[in-house]
């Protein structure tokens, strides 16, 4: 793991995070869904895992609302490893450089839509438990931690992404 570097992204990184992103979730709405949002200057953050100057990994996050509230919520995903690089803890070394990202720059909670049995190693806690809904239905893989301590604790309602992740899906 020692050769692994986490960077934000760059230019000239934006194709391979398009290959990584197409073959890791063998489909086009993560790879549309990223340019869409870089595309729209809604890419909060975008960082890359490096290997021997091969992108081997991927994880970006875009601003969430909260229905009715001016919050700083961010929204991560999505999340990709490649396939020969995966459960070699390249996905928890970006989890965890996102999360720093996002707190250091002011954001004061984050969401996502995961596998409820991968994310509460970061810190992550079905949404629900913090009064917050997503326009998806999803109720344990729709998650969020506190970036700042107790900062979700007053929030409360439905959390909305922005529209590039429902105008992917058409």
């Amino acid at each position: 793991m020692s050769n692994i570097k986490i960077k934000k992204e760059t230019d000239n990184d934006i194709d391979a995070i398009d290959q990584l992103n197409r073959k890791a979730f063998a489909g086009e709405y993560e790879p549309r869904l990223v340019k869409m949002l870089r595309e729209r200057g809604e890419l909060v953050v975008s960082l890359i895992a490096k290997s021997n100057e091969e992108i081997i990994g991927h994880v970006c996050a875009s601003p969430v609302t909260i229905e009715g509230l001016d919050c700083c919520v961010a929204g991560i995903g999505p999340l990709s490893v490649d396939a020969s690089h995966r459960c070699k803890g390249i996905g928890s070394l970006l989890m965890e450089e996102v999360i720093v990202h996002l707190r250091n720059t002011g954001f004061i909670g984050a969401v996502l839509l995961g596998d409820p049995k991968y994310y509460p190693r970061f810190g992550f806690k079905t949404a629900s438990l913090f009064d917050l809904q997503n326009e998806y239905g999803a109720d344990d893989a729709f998650m969020a931690m506190e970036l700042q301590p107790e900062a979700l604790n007053s929030i409360s309602g439905l959390a909305k992404y922005t529209s590039a992740f429902a105008e992917c899906e058409a």
